[in-house]
């Protein structure tokens, strides 16, 4: 039987057996808070990203585009990252079991960025003062990472 010579009744039937297998297939729920990790696990990899660029720069020249890497990454993540912290402020202090593995990692990622490679940056910036281009890598990111 071609298309053309359905009635207009067999097409309504067959149009309404079709939506009711489809209302009737399972559904597929996104995972609780997906779009959340989907966030953080990017902001983790940001940071692991950046710390391995100031972590293996071991000249001032070197340290230059680490810095200028690690701003870009920042500028890029920050802005889904702070809705997520505005949207969940307790999660810090609190988070649900379903975030609590990707929040441990998100820390470790946060400690290793900020304390340990931003330390080293920090102390070849300041051997470095006469360095301008290192001071103006390293200004955009104290920018960056203070605007927010």
């Amino acid at each position: 039987m071609r298309p053309e010579s359905l009635s207009a009744a067999r097409v309504t039937t067959l149009a309404a057996l079709a939506l009711l297998v489809l209302a009737a297939a399972p559904a597929v729920a996104a995972p609780p808070y997906g779009e959340e990790l989907a966030v953080m696990q990017t902001t983790i990899d940001s940071f692991n990203a950046c710390a391995d660029r100031i972590e293996n720069a071991t000249t001032a020249e070197e340290m230059i585009p680490a810095l200028a890497f690690t701003a870009d990454e920042l500028e890029r993540v920050f802005p889904d990252m702070i809705t997520v912290t505005r949207k969940h402020p307790d999660w810090g202090r609190n988070p649900p079991p379903e975030i609590k593995p990707t929040m441990d990692s998100f820390d470790k990622a946060y400690d290793r960025f900020l304390v340990k490679a931003l330390n080293k940056a920090t102390k070849v910036a300041n051997g470095n003062t006469d360095n301008a281009a290192l001071q103006k890598a390293f200004g955009r990111v104290n920018r960056v990472l203070y605007q927010h």
